[in-house]
């Protein structure tokens, strides 16, 4: 073989080469603002593209480990998957990426904060990896936190691989943590708000732009591989009905006490594990602390979006089946007590799963909380008081007011629940109710020198 047949793959990769600089140059000509468009637009897929993976992962798994449940009996399986999963996940970071990927979102606002913007490629994958075998192997929490973790590793990454600068990288890292919240809810408004609210991030309107441009690509790449269809759809959306508003405002002052009441249950637990030095013992407290609660009440597997959309339905709901109290007959009082059980435990568990070598997500939960809060609301009222309330329409503005309240982000609760359930005709409803659940959040917080609550619930 001669010299010249020994090196004839070289031009094809001088010439790849040439063209990817040609590119390069050509762009590096553009007006900034075009740049900066052009990149955020590419984030946004990118993420948009993780968040649909990491959804693919964990449904696949909560299928697989789900379908072998009976729902009219007592399932110990329970005790074991949830513990699994946190041993799983805890040995994928500790010994195979040695990466801990646990409270994305707050690793990555501490890395802005010391103007660290090295991100590992692994990262863009091994968080969602993590989130996939802690969610669906049965832990109660959520998916955004490792997505849009995973969304700012690829603006980080790409930010390095085309030599940008500092400046930057910086807003390109919150673009596409944004972008990856508005995959993972399919909703633009809620990602490019969750940069602006939660992550705080300084814009210009250029920089706006690219937010809310990556954050549609994310949207339109996740529902492009669900046929464009809602996450949580709604089978009726009857017109407003300004009459209801009352009755919104005390729901939600009723959320904005809970939302305080489940910030504090997550600062103590996180507390209680940070205490814990042996890792092995803080994963095996969190597993059995995680399948206890969902051996007693199966509702707790998971995201828990099923029980959100039997309620947001008027389906039948039985929050007792799967467990050994499903031999209960399904009554208003039964349901009452327990759905009373979940509220108190799920900011608990929702820590647990994040600070025992989980790697989880915070978000969903608060939808789950204030979707039930609203249910148990609607229901006792109805039947103390005689009212007519429609139980899903109160649902559905807990959902937004729990979410704002926690976080202290009521823009982003508001669109976020609006987005994912495609209700915007009750935008009055939401105003109303994530306000004043944000107010009693931040008057509790000033009057009983609470700290910051969503501090803690962006950790994941």
């Amino acid at each position: 073989m001669t010299e010249n047949q020994k090196s004839s793959p070289t031009p094809h990769r001088g010439r790849f080469a040439a063209m990817w600089a040609d590119m390069l140059n050509r762009a590096h000509n553009l007006p900034n603002p075009i740049k900066l468009v052009m990149i955020a637009t590419l984030i946004g897929l990118l993420a948009g593209m993780a968040a649909v993976a990491l959804k693919a992962l964990v449904a696949l798994l909560e299928h697989y480990f789900f379908k072998h449940l009976n729902a009219e009996r007592a399932n110990f399986r329970l005790l074991i998957y949830p513990l699994a999963g946190i041993l799983l996940t805890s040995i994928y970071q500790r010994y195979i990426t040695r990466q801990d990927c646990s409270g994305g979102t707050a690793i990555m606002k501490r890395k802005l904060m010391a103007g660290d913007y090295h991100y590992h490629t692994n990262t863009i994958f091994n968080s969602i990896i993590g989130c996939a075998m802690t969610i669906g192997f049965g832990a109660s929490a959520g998916t955004e936190g490792p997505v849009a973790y995973s969304g700012a590793a690829i603006g980080g990454k790409l930010s390095q691989w085309l030599k940008i600068s500092p400046e930057w990288t910086r807003l390109l890292i919150g673009i596409g943590a944004g972008a990856g919240i508005a995959g993972i809810f399919k909703a633009p408004l809620g990602g490019a708000l969750f940069t602006l609210e939660v992550i705080q991030m300084p814009m210009t309107t250029i920089s706006v732009i690219a937010l809310v441009l990556a954050c549609l690509m994310a949207t339109g790449a996740a529902e492009a591989f669900s046929a464009f269809s809602i996450d949580l759809p709604i089978s009726k959306l009857p017109t407003f009905e300004p009459s209801t508003l009352g009755w919104v405002v005390l729901l939600a002052l009723i959320c904005g006490f809970y939302s305080v009441y489940y910030s504090y249950t997550q600062r103590v637990t996180k507390k209680f594990f940070m205490s814990i030095e042996n890792p092995w013992a803080k994963n095996i407290i969190s597993g059995v602390g995680l399948s206890l609660p969902l051996f007693l009440l199966p509702a707790l597997f998971g995201e828990g979006t099923s029980m959100i959309a039997t309620i947001l339905n008027e389906r039948p709901l039985n929050l007792l089946a799967y467990g050994p109290f499903a031999y209960i007959e399904v009554t208003w009082v039964a349901m009452m007590i327990a759905a009373g059980g979940i509220l108190i435990v799920k900011g608990a568990m929702v820590a647990a799963a994040n600070n025992g070598g989980g790697v989880a997500g915070t978000f969903m939960p608060t939808l789950f909380a204030g979707c039930l809060l609203g249910y148990v609301f609607a229901t006792c009222v109805n039947h103390w008081a005689g009212a007519d309330l429609q139980v899903w329409y109160f649902a559905l503005v807990g959902m937004g007011a729990v979410m704002a309240g926690t976080l202290e982000a009521p823009l982003m609760g508001l669109f976020i629940a609006a987005e994912t359930t495609g209700s915007f005709r009750y935008i009055p409803a939401y105003i109303i109710a994530v306000l004043i659940a944000y107010f009693v959040v931040i008057l509790c917080k000033r009057n009983f020198r609470l700290t910051k609550v969503s501090d803690q619930a962006v950790e994941g």
